[in-house]
This record gives structure tokens, C-alpha cells and sequence, in this order.
């Protein structure tokens, strides 16, 4: 309980300086949204205020095994991500971020303090390698799950995330309640987090606040930037009972997930490759690939992805998917992307669902 306490009080002490110091001058930034937590900037700036909006025109044919090859056509409207940012320095070396998602309603993602140990504890002048987080953040493992919805190349998330975790793209299984610390020794990266694992916004739940739990889940990413920046080689772990609905927990004893990760980058705007390996104990295992170049102002890409279920194979899944970014040249903010899809269930078996979603974002 003093643990849930303190963890609360610093977090609403945080905002409500950062709060404060809005009122005073009002700003706006850039930043939209953090997936690891990046360390603050090395003067304390007022609270800004950004965003991001994704809508979706999608249209499809699923195919019915279990109806006897019965064809379905489906499509419609979606109001895919609506968030906001909201981001201050209230101190020196302290920095405070809150993001909502308000699409399908609101809930909160981002919900934490962060802590340049060097500057804010030891009142040194530039920043340090030592970055401590406390709050709600996105949990760090892999690659692709790492990426803002701005970040992605393609419309969603990769199938292999849910295929393993149990999770899509949105907040279950991507932020938790707890406690990260972040080491930056370029060209080595390190992040460790101890979170609840029972998902976003259940600090004040009980039973199932935090500290009230008999045990914590622990995750770890560790990466490396070689060929300044050109190639990133990483792994993963997290060790916990994970949960598909927040507040609830999935598993009844305790699982592993192990990952790897590949991303080889030609240089700005030009091309990308990446692949991705996570296994979750001895039940599942998935394997994802892309590739994009830029052309001009158009991003050509296409993707592979492959869950395959180790004790029964009607549950493998595999997907290809294909499509293009067009951004107008200049600083727009406006980003469309076409993309192609084909999904299919159990081995060898013809695609079960195919369609077609055109995407426009906007970046404010």
C-alpha cells in the first residue's frame, strides 16, 4: 500500500505542476506520442500540446470454412486513432507526459513521470544516460509493437502481437502500471520494467492495484545501433501472467515470451527492411517481415506475417499484405496509404479474408 501511495502521489504532484505552468505561458509542440519513453530535453519547457488522427474506409470478402465456403462482404467507416499529447517540464531533468486515446472513447495510454537521474538528482547540467520512469507507459518489447500508429508503414500493427500476446494494437498488452528504467550507452540501449500486468488504468481498481498483487511481471529490451543507426539488432524478454482485458489476467501460471528483432535502413526516405521473431513458452511462435523504399513521395511497401500454433495447426494464421504511403512533399502533415490484404487460417488452406483499407492521417 505505501508503495501504491508513493508511486500515486509523485505522478499527480507531476501533473499538476506541469498543469501550473500551462496557465502561465501556453505552448505548443510537436511530439505526438512516446514508445519508450524518451529522456527530457536539457531545458524545462512550458506543457505542449499535440496529435494525431487516423480514420479508415475499409471493404472486404471473408470466406466461411465452418459455412461451407459462404462469402461475406463487409466495409464501412472507422475512426481508427484520435490522441492527443500533453507533455511538460516542470522541473529541470523531469519531464511529464499524458495521452489519451479519445477514438471509440477515452482511455488513458501515457500516464508518467520521467526522471533524468543525472540532472534531476544530481543537479548536473546535461543530460544523462540513466532515464527513470514511473507511471503508465507502453512496456518495452520488440520492434514493431515499439512504433506510434504515426511510425508504422503500414496501416496496423502486426497480426503477430495478438497472435501471441493476445492483443492487437490497442491498449492491452501495450501499457501497463509500473515502475522502467531506461540506459542509453550508445551504441547500446536498455530498457527494464516491472509493471502489474494487468493493463492501463488500474492503479485505483481494486483488488488489482498496484501492490496489491502476490507478484510483478518483468519485461527487458535490449538493443543496438550499429552503421550510425543503419542497423539495429535486438532481443526481448517478459516473464508474468499477461491479460487480453485489462484488469483481468489471461493465463492461470506464469509465461515467458522471448523476441528478436532485425532493422537494416538504406538512409532518409530511402529504403527499410526488418524482421521480427517472438515465441511465447512452448505454445506459440510468430515471425513477421517488411520492406519499403521511398520513390519521391511515394512509399511503396509489403509485408509478411506468420503465427503458427505448436499444439494444434488449425489455429496458424498467416497474412500478406501490400501497399503505398503517398506524403506530399514539404513539412504536410497529411499522410494516405492504400493497403492490400490477405489473411488466412490453418495450413495450406486459400486466403479466408481479403480487403482493402485506404487510410488519411493527419499529424497536428
Amino acid at each position: 500500500m505505501k508503495k501504491k501511495g508513493m508511486i500515486a502521489g509523485l505522478i499527480f504532484a507531476a501533473l499538476a505542476t506541469g498543469a501550473a505552468a500551462q496557465a502561465q505561458t501556453g505552448a505548443s509542440g510537436k511530439d505526438v506520442e512516446t514508445a519508450a519513453s524518451p529522456a527530457p530535453s536539457p531545458t524545462a519547457s512550458p506543457l505542449k500540446i499535440a496529435g494525431f488522427l487516423q480514420s479508415w474506409l475499409s471493404a472486404g470478402n471473408s470466406v466461411s470454412s465452418a459455412a461451407g465456403g459462404a462469402s461475406t462482404l463487409f466495409g464501412g467507416a472507422l475512426l481508427k486513432h484520435l490522441r492527443l499529447n500533453f507533455s511538460g517540464e516542470p522541473a529541470a531533468g523531469m519531464k511529464v507526459v499524458a495521452l489519451p486515446e479519445l477514438a471509440g472513447g477515452v482511455i488513458l495510454l501515457d500516464g508518467y513521470a520521467a526522471f533524468d537521474f543525472g540532472r534531476f538528482f544530481l543537479k548536473e547540467a546535461s543530460a544523462g544516460p540513466l532515464l527513470l520512469t514511473a507511471g503508465q507507459f507502453k512496456t518495452p518489447f520488440g520492434l514493431n509493437r515499439m512504433y506510434t500508429p504515426t511510425q508504422l508503414v503500414s496501416v496496423d500493427y502486426s497480426t503477430i502481437n495478438k497472435g501471441l500476446f493476445g492483443t492487437g494494437g490497442g491498449s492491452a498488452g501495450f501499457w501497463d502500471d509500473g515502475l522502467m528504467a531506461t540506459l542509453n550507452l550508445k551504441p547500446l540501449r536498455l530498457d527494464f520494467a516491472a509493471v502489474e500486468g494487468l493493463g492501463p488504468n488500474q492503479l485505483f481498481n481494486p483488488p488489482s492495484g498496484f501492490g496489491l498483487r502476490d507478484h510483478l511481471d518483468y519485461c527487458g529490451r535490449l538493443e543496438f545501433s550499429l552503421g550510425d543507426g543503419r542497423l539495429l539488432l535486438g532481443a526481448s524478454y517478459y516473464y508474468g501472467t499477461l491479460f487480453t482485458t485489462p484488469g483481468t489476467q489471461e493465463f492461470a501460471k506464469a509465461l515467458s515470451f522471448t523476441g528478436f528483432h532485425l532493422k537494416v535502413l538504406g538512409g532518409p526516405r530511402d529504403f527499410a527492411l526488418e524482421g521480427e521473431f517472438i515465441q511465447r513458452s512452448e505454445q506459440r511462435f510468430g515471425v513477421n517481415g517488411q520492406v519499403s523504399r521511398w520513390v519521391g513521395t511515394v512509399q511503396p511497401f509489403a509485408a509478411y506475417e506468420h503465427v503458427e500454433d505448436l499444439s494444434q495447426t488449425a489455429n496458424n494464421t498467416t497474412r500478406w499484405l501490400a501497399g503505398a504511403n503517398w506524403v506530399p512533399s514539404g513539412s504536410s502533415p497529411l499522410r494516405l496509404t492504400l493497403e492490400i490484404l490477405a489473411e488466412a487460417a490453418g495450413p495450406g488452406q486459400a486466403p479466408d479474408n481479403t480487403k482493402g483499407v485506404f487510410q488519411s492521417q493527419v499529424v497536428f
